[in-house]
């Protein structure tokens, strides 16, 4: 058995004719080749017609449609209806080889695996990656060498914020359409670390080398409060989904739940023995996932601040972590160059997703929970099928571009984004 994986990316109402555009072939052949859609894309129709005269018929999420058989003169069309990027295998069973008949009428032997190479390199010179990058607004102090160290996506996707290193130590926002910058905001001492709206968009807070998280007024600019009871750098600063806590993670080896709607320190969650790097609270928002450079994943009961698992799989630091939408797993991305599955409710560890040749330092899952993003510092964001842990996709960085700071799904799935300093590239999915 043959298969082929290939990405199609193409604008919308474009006709394939895949067979045709290999060589003109009028085709006699004898086998079977089956077409399916392990993953299917929202908003994305594929309609396919065998023969003129045959009816154009949707290919269906999952459906098998026959592209050979007995059939004489027949030619095999795909059309796009819809902007479509739509992973699709191509499988050889039950292979013979076959008569194929040239514009000329000479009869030619051809093998099934050379009719199917021809068939993947057309589908290959096709395919173009659809890739935006946006260039962020800067003062001239900062293009001068300051560098952003953390981004962040408000929950709408209309803004996105950066927090500066230690040269300018600034928060800004800029508009997520066109790059302009919004505003600054000044107030800490060194370079921010984490950046994250609370979910309805309207505060952010900004988390520090300078020991304090402070919360800003989106709208407007102005500092809301300055939190305070870490005794070292915080690394990750995370809201709980229904706005009510904020957590930061320190090198303190500490966890802090605040009140978000006051400021004040409510428990102090400890448990790592080195400095906690990561934080992400579960979708119904009553589980706490920190990762730690002590190569564990602890999940912490938030009413109670008490731990109620302890993931140890991983055989290096872990410095990302991130639950799906439904909450019913948990990755973290490691410093071991994996990405690692858990049932979140119990610990079970699904999988292990190797395909990275270095660092993982950031995950994302899609709304659907159906795939996951991860980056590395090997200047690949590969997509993985959560169902059976295949890769789907690999995206590669820009040229110039070295460390993606986050990467974030937009909320209709349909795009990922990765930024940079200074940068954001968008993907169509």
């Amino acid at each position: 058995m043959i298969t082929i994986s290939v990405t199609i990316n193409r604008p919308a109402n474009v006709v394939w004719d895949y067979f045709t555009t290999i060589g003109n072939w009028s085709k006699w052949y004898s086998g079977e080749v089956k077409a399916v859609t392990p993953t299917w894309q929202k908003g994305a129709d594929i309609v396919w017609a065998s023969g003129g005269a045959s009816p154009v018929t949707k290919f269906v999420p999952g459906q098998e449609i026959c592209l050979g058989g007995m059939w004489m003169d027949t030619t095999y069309q795909f059309i796009s209806q819809g902007n479509s990027v739509t992973v699709v295998n191509f499988i050889e069973s039950d292979p013979k080889d076959g008569a194929s008949y040239n514009d000329s009428g000479a009869a030619q032997r051809v093998k099934w695996e050379n009719i199917l190479q021809k068939f993947k390199k057309c589908v290959e010179d096709e395919s173009r990656e659809t890739r935006r990058v946006l260039e962020l607004q800067v003062q001239d102090s900062q293009a001068r060498g300051d560098r952003i160290c953390s981004m962040a996506f408000s929950p709408d996707w209309h803004t996105i914020a950066g927090g500066s290193s230690d040269l300018d130590k600034l928060v800004s926002l800029w508009d997520a359409t066109d790059g302009k910058k919004l505003r600054n905001m000044k107030g800490h001492a060194k370079e921010i670390n984490s950046v994250a709206f609370s979910p309805d968009g309207r505060i952010l807070a900004s988390a520090s080398g300078d020991k304090k998280i402070t919360l800003w007024d989106v709208a407007n600019g102005k500092k809301l409060r300055d939190l305070k009871g870490h005794s070292k750098e915080i690394n990750s600063v995370a809201f709980s989904p229904d706005g009510r806590f904020l957590a930061s993670a320190s090198t303190d080896e500490k966890i802090i739940l605040w009140d978000a709607a006051n400021g004040k320190k409510l428990r102090a969650l400890t448990g790592h023995t080195e400095k906690v790097q990561s934080i992400a609270f579960s979708p119904d928002g009553r589980i706490l996932a920190s990762s730690s450079w002590d190569k564990k994943i602890i999940l912490w009961d938030v009413a109670s601040g008490t731990s109620r698992l302890t993931l140890a799989d991983h055989t290096k630091t872990v410095l990302c972590v991130a639950f799906s939408s439904d909450g019913r797993t948990l990755a973290g991305g490691s410093f071991d160059k994996t990405i690692i599955l858990w049932d979140a409710a119990n610990g079970t560890h699904q999988q292990t997703l190797a395909g990275h040749t270095n660092v993982v330092h950031n995950i994302a899952f899609s709304p659907d929970g159906r795939i996951l993003a991860s980056v590395s510092t090997d200047k690949k964001i590969i997509l993985w099928d959560v169902a059976n842990g295949n890769q789907l996709r690999s995206l590669t960085f820009p040229t110039d571009r070295d460390r993606a700071l986050c990467i974030a799904f937009s909320p209709d799935g349909l795009t990922l984004a990765a930024c940079f300093s200074y940068t954001v590239t968008f993907w169509s999915i």
